[in-house]
């Protein structure tokens, strides 16, 4: 397999995108600032090959000279809610996000791929395309969009490295933010302690990370296949879209847990229903890790962890 350059690979999604590459047998390299932030075993770290990032912006003179050939971008800070709508922090990531682009035309790659979320579309409810307007709501969101206009504008320029741009909706997994309402669900049932929710009648998607990484990897494979009219965003998420009150009891169910669930009357004004038509025509995928399986892997681990 071809060379990749990924950054954002000590987060939580970047974190899968790296191990679905290595166990693919890529010849990886990882940007990072703190590589001792980097989840991998000794055995895996010695397959990489580590840039380390000290000037806050990425450039060619960082690298060795090699021919490359993706150029996976996944590090944006700001996600938690304290930051989401801070302004400076996200034209901080958007300026980074340009040093990133900028490199990967320099280094001659064939494709850079970056990656968005729901919170681009705005306040969605029902489903959810593609063609859609962008609205986003916070800072966050903004600044996503500008720099999927920018990158896509540079690739409408030039046309000689390709671009993707994906919009991730919920992806689970171990390791996800502990905020998150999977994660605090679990840690509750696991410690038998009650949880208050609203009505969570709204539809909902969840998708497991490693089928998010094989997902990103396949886009950027098949990438040369998007004809350049088409506005390279490609929704990724699985097929299981449900209220998301099934979800949690669900969650309830497999923790055999006796916490108490109190669902209130609020009734949220967001309801997600993802469109996948164009990830499954571009990669032919047709597998979704059953939601359980993925519940059953993160509920272990916090077990593990309590012992």
């Amino acid at each position: 397999m071809r060379s990749v350059i990924i950054t954002g690979a000590t987060g939580f999604i970047g974190s899968y995108v790296l191990k679905e590459y290595l166990e693919k047998g890529a010849d990886v390299y990882v940007v990072v600032r703190d590589p001792s932030r980097l989840k991998l075993s000794s055995a895996d770290l010695s397959m990489i090959h580590i840039i380390t990032d000290t000037a806050g912006r990425i450039s060619p003179d960082l690298f060795p000279e090699e021919k490359y050939d993706t150029f996976i971008h996944l590090a944006w800070g700001g996600v938690n809610r304290d930051d989401i709508d801070d302004e400076s922090i996200h034209k901080a990531n958007y300026e980074y996000a340009v040093s990133a682009y900028e490199t990967a035309k320099q280094l001659g790659c064939r494709v850079f791929l970056d990656s968005g979320s729901r919170a681009e579309y705005g306040r969605l409810s029902g489903p959810c395309r593609e063609d859609m307007p962008s609205e986003p709501y916070d800072a966050y969101g903004r600044w996503k969009v500008a720099f999927y206009k920018y990158a896509y504008g540079g690739y409408r320029e030039a046309g000689s490295m390709n671009y993707i741009h994906v919009r991730l909706f919920s992806v689970i997994g171990v390791g996800d933010h502990p905020w998150s309402v999977i994660a605090s669900s679990c840690r509750a049932f696991k410690a038998g302690e009650p949880m208050e929710y609203g009505a969570c009648t709204q539809m909902w998607n969840f998708m497991s990370a490693d089928d998010c990484a094989a997902c990103i990897r396949l886009l950027a494979e098949n990438a040369d296949s998007l004809p350049p009219e088409d506005d390279h965003i490609v929704n990724v998420a699985s097929r299981d879209t449900r209220p998301l009150r099934s979800f949690i009891e669900e969650i309830h169910d497999l923790a055999g847990s006796n916490s108490v669930m109190t669902f209130g009357s609020a009734r949220s004004s967001v309801s997600i229903e993802p469109d996948i038509t164009k990830l499954r025509n571009i990669t032919g995928w047709d597998h979704d890790t059953d939601f359980r399986e993925v519940i059953g892997m993160i509920l272990q681990t916090k077990r593990e962890t309590c012992i």
